[in-house]
């Protein structure tokens, strides 16, 4: 999608980001590095993979590799991401939050950095052409949405 679509603006609104969030009763886990020790030791005492529920596979995986996280295996989840923990499906998640208060609801805290950070944005589409006319009308619009 993104070589058919060109960023125009972002709107300053709907704010979100991807994170790894964990049971804040594992008070020793505050970063990957922690995260990886406990996958390890999970696998030791139970035989089986830590299990950390998202929707967003892709980029969870790639952000894990990257840390050298290694023993999980990411659970698909399609809706109440945060629940998987409380009822026994998850050990851990990595879901979108904006405020934090629907984790602290669940009595989840996020480790680590953001895996991904986004807004609400304005595209164009790479195949609508423009003429003259309709470029410099876009443009204006671009133009007062990014001002101040």
């Amino acid at each position: 999608w993104q070589s058919k679509m060109t960023p125009l603006a972002p709107l300053g609104f709907g704010e979100a980001d991807l994170v790894l969030a964990v049971p804040k009763t594992w008070t020793d886990v505050s970063g990957l590095d922690d995260l990886d020790a406990v996958a390890e030791a999970f696998w030791k005492a139970h035989g089986m993979r830590l299990r950390i529920a998202t929707k967003y596979h892709r980029l969870v995986r790639a952000h894990l590799r990257d840390a050298g996280v290694a023993g999980y295996q990411l659970v698909d989840s399609q809706g109440a991401t945060e629940g998987t923990v409380a009822n026994g499906t998850a050990e851990a998640i990595a879901d979108i939050t904006s405020t934090g208060k629907t984790l602290d609801a669940n009595h989840l805290k996020v480790i680590g950095d953001v895996i991904h950070a986004s807004q609400a944005t304005l595209f164009r589409s790479e195949t609508c052409v423009l003429d003259e006319r309709d470029r410099a009308d876009l443009d204006a619009f671009v133009a007062r949405l990014l001002a101040d």
